[in-house]
C-alpha cells in the first residue's frame, strides 16, 4: 500500500500537534530550570532510572495548571484516583481491541492523573491513609487491565507473524511476564515497607513503565506506516516495548527484594550484637 506525505500528515496530526507542545514546554523549561527551585517532592521520590531529576521536575511544572484547575473545581485526590483507575481500565479495553494509538493516550492521561492526586493531596492538606491505600490500590487494578487487554489481543490475533506462526504464544508470554513484573516490583516494595524497610531502587517503576509503553503505543500509527512499506509485521515496536517491560520489571522486582532482604539481615545481625 502506498501512502503520500499527506496521509501520514494527516495520521499524526494530534501526535505532532502534541509532542510539538512538549518539545516547546521541554525548551522553556532548560532555561528557567537552573534558576528553579528544586522540588522536595519530586528530590524525596528520585531513583535511579532514565526518567532524570530534569523530566520529573518537567513533569510537575507541566502538569501545575491542571493540578489548579482541579484545585478550582473542587475535585477531591480520591476523584482524581478514581477517573484515573476508570481511563486505565478503558485503556486496556483500547489494546483490546487493538486501537493502540488511543490505548496511550489513554494511558498516559492515567497516569498523569496520578501524578496529579498525590499533589492535590499535599495541596490541599488532605493527606489521609485511606486516600493512599486507595491509591495504591487503584494503580494496581488500572495496571492490571492494561496487561490484560494486550494479553488477550495477541491471545486472539494468532496471525502476528514475527518469529514465526507461533508469535502469538511468544507475545502473550512476554506480556504476562511484564504485567507480572509490573505487580511485583509494587509488591515487594509494600511488603518490605510492612517490615519497617524500603528502597526507592530499581529502573522500571510505574512511571517508566508508562513511559515506554505510552511511547510505543502512541507512536503506533507511524511505525504501521514505515513498517507496513517495507513488509515488517507493524506490531514490532510495541512487542519490543513489551519485552523491555518484561526483562526490566522483573530486574527491579528481584533487585528491590534482593536491597530490602539485605536491609532486614543486617538490622538482625546488629540488634543480635547489642
Amino acid at each position: 500500500m502506498n501512502y503520500h506525505a499527506s496521509d501520514i500528515v494527516l495520521s499524526l496530526l494530534p501526535v505532532i500537534i502534541l509532542n510539538g507542545t512538549v518539545i516547546i514546554s521541554w525548551i522553556i523549561f532548560a532555561f528557567i530550570y537552573p534558576s528553579r527551585k528544586k522540588s522536595e517532592e519530586v528530590l524525596k521520590r528520585m531513583h535511579p532510572s532514565f526518567l532524570g531529576i530534569f523530566l520529573r521536575e518537567w513533569s510537575y511544572w507541566i502538569l501545575q495548571p491542571f493540578l489548579m484547575s482541579t484545585k478550582a473545581l473542587k475535585l477531591s485526590p480520591n476523584m482524581l484516583t478514581g477517573i484515573s483507575m476508570v481511563l486505565g481500565f478503558v485503556s486496556g479495553l483500547y489494546y483490546f481491541k487493538g486501537s493502540f494509538a488511543t490505548a496511550g493516550w489513554l494511558l498516559v492521561a492515567s497516569g498523569a492523573l496520578d501524578m496529579l492526586d498525590g499533589s492535590l493531596a499535599r495541596m490541599t492538606n488532605r493527606v489521609t491513609r485511606e486516600g493512599a491505600f486507595f491509591d495504591s490500590c487503584a494503580d494496581r487494578f488500572s495496571e492490571s487491565a492494561v496487561f490484560i487487554g494486550l494479553a488477550m489481543y495477541f491471545a486472539l490475533n494468532r496471525t502476528i507473524n514475527i518469529v514465526g506462526e507461533q508469535s502469538w504464544a511468544y507475545l502473550l508470554f512476554f506480556t504476562l511476564v511484564a504485567g507480572s513484573g509490573a505487580q511485583l516490583v509494587s509488591y515487594v516494595k509494600a511488603r518490605g515497607e510492612s517490615v519497617g524497610v524500603t528502597t526507592n531502587m530499581g529502573i522500571m517503576q510505574r512511571a517508566e513503565r508508562i513511559a515506554v509503553l505510552g511511547f510505543f503505543s502512541v507512536f503506533y500509527p507511524f511505525f504501521k506506516i514505515i513498517l507496513t512499506a517495507y513488509q515488517i509485521d507493524e506490531h514490532l515496536p510495541l512487542v519490543c516495548a513489551i519485552i523491555i517491560l518484561a526483562i526490566f520489571s522483573i530486574h527491579t522486582a528481584v533487585s528491590r527484594m534482593i536491597i530490602i532482604y539485605t536491609k532486614i539481615r543486617n538490622q538482625h545481625t546488629n540488634d543480635t550484637h547489642i
